[in-house]
């Protein structure tokens, strides 16, 4: 059975049967729980029950992509460092991830979204939001058709999420967070007083423990006292930051549901990897950045980008991190390029004295390359064919996973971390 999370739900019902509440609009917040660890309990289901950390299984220094709620409740939580995780739940399994498995049920999950309404806006593997205004009118109930979906999920793909559901993206999300797991929560604007303004204000979306702590310095810990905060000393406070704080204090938000085509391009992209040992092998060092270059490239081929700068991040064993990077006058996707910029970046003199613990390769400036203008394989140009090529290598693993083929180069990271498949 579902659970129905949050106080005001069968008065939400109510209210529907009776015609006393009509939303001119309505929103659903859709969060996996957990993904990770339940796609990994769904295939193993001797994990089922069981504490269940997902991240580098090898390494203590890395971090926990997420944890099942049998881990949470030993006090770990996605983000935390591997070692202190556990120290917390010592009897915890801990499995590396299966991106390609997350991958499937992801696409599936997008296929159910793309069911109950076209107005999909995906912000990561495991969320999204739904406009299902346009819905209302053949089914006014909303929280029916969040019922409809959460049992399209179980049944189909034998999954549980959480689903928030209100008239604008701030709140579905904040109520999609609060009766986790397998939840169905609203908070429409008549409900703010109720079940929002007694809420930390931890709790508001892009609200971190610095602002937190600077609002609990001035008094205030919970969204209501926030909500009453006379304007001017919000944006005295925090700038042009107090305005937005102000307004999603008071349930207020106009933001659209962007379906990915709607979506800005973003500014960069990148990857970054710490190492289980500091080091200053420098075989290892440009393997990984080839590594890196490959997974960013990979990104950029498929939403068809091109780079004008590339950066290079390196964190030493002491945790002084460096930035170094270098724009080219042609826009280009060519990894061996990148690769080569990126590793011509490398701050050789000072690595073998302090060593390295973390590296990232990052591309901005980005732009679209034109489809038009599609080379081909048996051009001349001999940047055509390099582009040709690697879009080739895409899409042989697009159709048989991320390790059909890798470059030689990258053999001596990828096989030091056993990331190969045997």
């Amino acid at each position: 059975m579902f659970k129905l999370g949050g106080r005001g739900t069968m008065h939400d019902r109510k209210l529907y049967s009776d015609n006393k509440f009509r939303p001119e609009r309505a929103i659903l917040h859709v969060d996996m729980d957990a993904f990770y660890a339940q796609v990994e309990q769904l295939h193993r289901p001797e994990l089922r029950g069981k504490p269940l950390l997902v991240g580098p299984s090898a390494s203590r220094r890395g971090v926990v992509a997420t944890c099942s709620y049998e881990a949470r409740a030993f006090g770990v939580r996605s983000g935390m460092a591997m070692g202190k995780a556990l120290e917390l739940c010592p009897t915890a399994t801990v499995v590396a991830g299966s991106m390609g498995a997350y991958s499937h049920y992801a696409e599936k999950i997008r296929e159910i979204f793309c069911e109950f309404t076209p107005f999909v806006e995906v912000t990561s593997i495991d969320e999204a939001y739904l406009d299902i205004t346009d819905s209302l009118k053949i089914h006014p109930d909303p929280v029916e058709v969040a019922v409809d979906f959460k049992r399209e999920i179980r049944n189909r793909l034998h999954l549980i999420c959480s689903i928030g559901v209100s008239a604008n993206k701030h709140l579905a999300k904040v109520a999609s967070a609060l009766e986790k797991p397998d939840g169905l929560t609203t908070i429409w604007p008549y409900e703010l007083e109720e079940k929002f303004f007694p809420l930390d204000v931890s709790k508001l979306y892009g609200v971190g423990p610095v602002t937190t702590a600077r609002l609990n310095s001035l008094g205030v810990f919970r969204i209501g006292q926030l909500a009453r905060m006379p304007a001017d000393l919000l944006k005295r406070e925090f700038g042009s930051n107090g305005e937005h704080l102000k307004r999603i204090a008071n349930g207020l938000d106009d933001s659209p549901v962007l379906a990915h085509i709607d979506k800005p391009d973003p500014k960069s992209i990148s990857h970054e990897k710490t190492f289980e040992n500091d080091s200053a092998d420098f075989r290892l060092l440009d393997s990984v950045i080839l590594h890196l270059t490959d997974k960013v490239v990979s990104r950029m081929k498929k939403h068809r980008f091109t780079a004008g700068t590339i950066t290079l991040r390196v964190r030493f064993a002491d945790f002084k991190t460096i930035t170094r990077a270098r724009s080219v006058s042609v826009p280009t996707d060519d990894v061996e390029l990148i690769y080569k910029i990126a590793r011509g970046l490398l701050p050789r003199e000072l690595v073998a004295s302090r060593k390295i613990r973390l590296l990232g390769v990052r591309v901005s400036n980005l732009s679209k390359s034109c489809p038009a203008d599609q080379p081909s394989l048996f051009s001349d140009n001999d940047m055509n064919r390099k582009s040709v090529a690697g879009d080739a290598v895409e899409k042989i693993r697009n159709k048989y996973g991320k390790y059909s083929i890798v470059r030689a180069g990258s053999l001596t990271y990828l096989q030091n971390k056993s990331e190969l498949p045997e």
